[in-house]
């Protein structure tokens, strides 16, 4: 016996609710409408850049992707800072950033603190790319053992940059 083959077709009030579905989902990506209700829901911020001229803007983040630690490097027209680097085997990718933003000396260098995964990198960053000014968290004795911290303190001396042991409330 031959089955009977059961072909059901989409009414056509259902066919024209899923094509305005898709309609409006496309006009709320292309206006940014998606991102603002995410940023609602997850709590993140929401910057609106659909109608941002360059001449507005002042200053460019940039987050580089080290893996479990982090990364960012701040652009503005007259200053350029890093913060963090992550372990060692990430220099190579954030000194190709560096240079692909122009950078050939950082104004500031900031490590929030002396673990490896914030600053494995920074030694090879310095000897590449040095930097005026090396910003620190208050190393413990026990980060001040480590070979990392050492090969990047004496990055920073070598590239002649003022180190700077940040306490609470100082400001640059």
């Amino acid at each position: 016996m031959a089955k009977k083959e059961n072909k059901k077709q989409l009414p056509l009030p259902v066919i024209i609710i899923l094509i305005f579905a898709l309609v409006i989902s496309g006009i709320m990506e292309v206006t940014g409408v998606w991102d603002k209700l995410n940023s609602d829901v997850t709590g993140t911020p929401y910057i609106d850049t659909h109608n941002v001229d360059d001449s507005d803007v002042m200053a460019t983040a940039t987050f580089i992707d080290v893996g479990q630690g982090d990364c960012t490097l701040f652009v503005s027209d007259s200053t350029s800072m890093l913060i963090d680097s992550g372990e060692a085997e990430n220099a190579p990718a954030i000194i190709e950033t560096l240079t692909e933003s122009g950078i050939t000396e950082l104004d500031y260098l900031i490590a929030t603190h002396a673990h490896s995964d914030h600053i494995g990198s920074m030694a090879e960053i310095l000897s590449e790319i040095p930097a005026k000014k090396v910003i620190i968290s208050k190393p413990s004795e026990d980060s001040q053992s480590t070979r990392t911290f050492t090969d990047f303190i004496d990055a920073a001396t070598s590239c002649e940059a003022e180190l700077i042991i940040a306490e609470s409330g100082y400001e640059f």
